[in-house]
C-alpha cells in the first residue's frame, strides 16, 4: 500500500511539474512560432473553417505535415470544376487551398484568374441569363477574383509579382477599370521591391487617368 502511495505521489509530481514547465515556456514558444510564421519559415495554422471543408482524412494528413499534397489535390480537383464552369464551387476550393498553402504565388494567380477573367468571360453570353442578372454576376466575380488577389498581396506583401497581377486585372482594356487602384498597386510593389517594372506600369496608369496626367 504503501509503494503504491509512493507511486501515485512521485507520478502527480512528475505531471505538476510537467504543466508547470509548460505553462512557464508557452509564452516563449509561442513567440518563437510567431517569428517563424513571420519569416514564412512555417505556415500559419489550419482556421476551423479550413478544417471543416477538408474532410477527415484530407484534414489529417494536411495536420500529418503534407499540406502540399492536399494543396495539389484539390487544385486538380477546382481543375474540374473550372471545365464545369462551376465559379462557386472553384471560389471555395481555391480559398481552402491558399488556407492551406498561403504562400504559393502560384494558387493566388490561379484562383483570381480563374475568377476575374475566366467567370467574367463565361457570365458574358451564359445562356438562360437576362442582361441584367449577366452584368451583375460579371461584376460579382470580377469583385471576387480581384479581392482574391488582394489577400494574397495582404499575406505576402513581399511578393511584387502579386502587386503586379492585381494591377494588370484593374488596368486590362478587357474588364472593368479602376486605374487608381491599379496605379496604387504597381506603386505599392515598387515601393518595397524597386523593381523598374512596376514604376513603367504606375507611370503608365497616371498618363492615362486626364486629373493626374502631368504626374
Amino acid at each position: 500500500a504503501r509503494k503504491t502511495v509512493r507511486f501515485i505521489r512521485n507520478l502527480f509530481i512528475v505531471l505538476f511539474s510537467i504543466v508547470v514547465v509548460g505553462l512557464v515556456r508557452r509564452p516563449f514558444d509561442n513567440r518563437f512560432v510567431d517569428s517563424m510564421q513571420e519569416r514564412n519559415l512555417l505556415p500559419p495554422p489550419i482556421s476551423l473553417d479550413t478544417r471543416e471543408e477538408l474532410g477527415q482524412t484530407s484534414l489529417a494528413i494536411a495536420l500529418g505535415g503534407l499540406r502540399p499534397l492536399v494543396a495539389a489535390m484539390l487544385n486538380i480537383k477546382a481543375h474540374t470544376y473550372w471545365e464545369q464552369q462551376d465559379w462557386y464551387e472553384l471560389e471555395q476550393g481555391y480559398k481552402t487551398i491558399v488556407a492551406l498553402q498561403p504562400r504559393v504565388r502560384y494558387y493566388w494567380e490561379i484562383g483570381s484568374w480563374h475568377l476575374y477573367s475566366n467567370a467574367y468571360a463565361d457570365y458574358a453570353d451564359k445562356p438562360g441569363l437576362s442582361d441584367g442578372r449577366r452584368k451583375l454576376r460579371q461584376k460579382e466575380f470580377f469583385e471576387k477574383g480581384t479581392s482574391f488577389l488582394q489577400r494574397g498581396i495582404d499575406q505576402n506583401p513581399q511578393d511584387w509579382r502579386l502587386y503586379y497581377l492585381l494591377g494588370s486585372a484593374l488596368s486590362s482594356n478587357h474588364r472593368p477599370q479602376d486605374l487608381e487602384r491599379a496605379q496604387e498597386c504597381f506603386a505599392g510593389g515598387y515601393a518595397r521591391s524597386g523593381v523598374p517594372r512596376l514604376q513603367r506600369f504606375s507611370a503608365y496608369c497616371l498618363s492615362r487617368i486626364p486629373a493626374r496626367k502631368a504626374e
